[in-house]
């Protein structure tokens, strides 16, 4: 499986590279769906594949789907650094920033 999951992340990369950001995200919606099985809730290589899609959400300017990554990290910041640090802060800005953003 993590064979695959490098085979894919290679692909995404490559899109990405090209500026084909949306085909990208679609590879990196399945490299999440994979990492799922392979690595617990709080893993940061989740949390590095969240934050690429939201990323690229926030590129491609879709609100909605950013937000929903944004949310999935929280999570984990708030497992990985201290209580007040200024990340978790950061992240809770930008899903409030998304949700007046949204529709």
């Amino acid at each position: 499986m993590r064979s695959k999951i490098l085979q894919l992340s290679d692909k995404a990369s490559s899109f990405l590279s090209s500026g084909n950001k949306a085909e990208a995200g679609s590879i990196y919606k399945i490299i999440k769906q994979l990492e799922r099985n392979l690595y617990h809730a709080f893993s940061t290589t989740l949390l590095h594949t969240c934050e690429t899609l939201l990323k690229i959400y926030l590129e491609l300017q879709d609100w909605w789907t950013a937000l929903t990554y944004c949310r999935l990290t929280i999570p984990v910041y708030e497992r990985v650094y201290p209580p007040f640090h200024p990340m978790i802060g950061l992240q809770f800005y930008t899903c409030g920033k998304l949700e007046c953003l949204g529709p």
